[in-house]
């Protein structure tokens, strides 16, 4: 079983996805206290939530118990300042 891409940048309150390939196709996703994470077929989408940081996404197969796991960034964009 394999997830790419294996690092995202996401920008926060934004969302992107990452694809879930091989394994049994029958898995579950980890929950997380940031990330908002959906399953789409073979996709997962992941919503950021405020807080900028490094979080991990972690996917277990049902059936093989393999396990993968992806890493997302959370920036917050810069902000540009009138003067």
């Amino acid at each position: 079983m394999q997830i790419t891409p294996n690092v995202r940048n996401i920008p926060i309150n934004n969302k992107g996805y990452f694809r879930v390939q091989g394994g049994s196709g029958k898995w579950q996703v980890e929950d997380n206290e940031v990330l908002t994470i959906s399953k789409s077929g073979m996709k997962l989408l992941v919503t950021t939530g405020n807080f900028a940081g490094s979080y991990s996404v972690r996917v277990h197969d049902k059936v093989t118990k393999e396990q993968v796991e992806a890493q997302v960034r959370i920036y917050k964009p810069l902000e540009v300042q009138e003067q």
